[in-house]
């Protein structure tokens, strides 16, 4: 059990970031119903933004779309289990130890912190990890109107400019593939 902010919720957020592809908000918007552990899905429903003169705000996802099921992978699943047997009562999956939401620039704050005891480059950003998810994800041969809906992007247009390059085998394979249909 842990209390508060402590490193391993550290490792566990950071995991869901890496593994699920969250954005951060969305991240620290989750509440304990939105994980289900019997489907293996967690429901991104929310996001968390610190707004000039509120605070904290939780509100509505970017886009509609931004509001989606997304799949857990199994050592997620058990992270996540560990990571809510614990002391503290909480709406939040990911809270400090008054039961509050994690504020953005305080886990900002902690990632570079990690970053620099792992001798890698303060430049990375938290939202890097999201994009480490979607690009192995193409690497793995998702089919990318499949991961538009894992991301949560409104178009398909954002997710091939953001990540088509990352697939420039693509073309070449689908000509082998139409060369078949002319080749006896």
């Amino acid at each position: 059990m842990h209390r508060g902010f402590t490193g391993n919720s550290l490792i566990q957020i950071f995991l869901v970031f890496l593994a699920c592809g969250l954005r951060w908000g969305e991240a620290l918007a989750l509440r304990t119903d939105c994980i289900d552990f019997d489907r293996e899905v967690m429901y991104v429903k929310k996001t968390l933004q610190s707004i000039t003169g509120q605070g904290q705000v939780i509100g509505e996802p970017k886009s509609v779309t931004s509001r989606r099921i997304v799949p857990m992978l199994e050592f997620v699943i058990e992270v996540l289990k560990n990571h809510l047997n614990r002391e503290i009562e909480s709406e939040y999956v990911f809270c400090t130890s008054r039961g509050t939401p994690f504020g953005p620039r305080n886990i900002g704050r902690h990632f570079k912190k990690i970053l620099r005891k792992a001798g890698l480059p303060e430049t990375t950003r938290i939202h890097d990890l999201r994009h480490t998810f979607v690009s192995f994800m193409l690497s793995q041969n998702v089919p990318p109107k499949d991961l538009q809906v894992i991301a949560g992007h409104a178009d398909f247009s954002t997710t091939m400019n953001i990540y088509g390059h990352l697939m420039p085998g693509a073309y070449h394979e689908a000509a082998k593939k139409m060369d078949k249909l002319f080749t006896p």
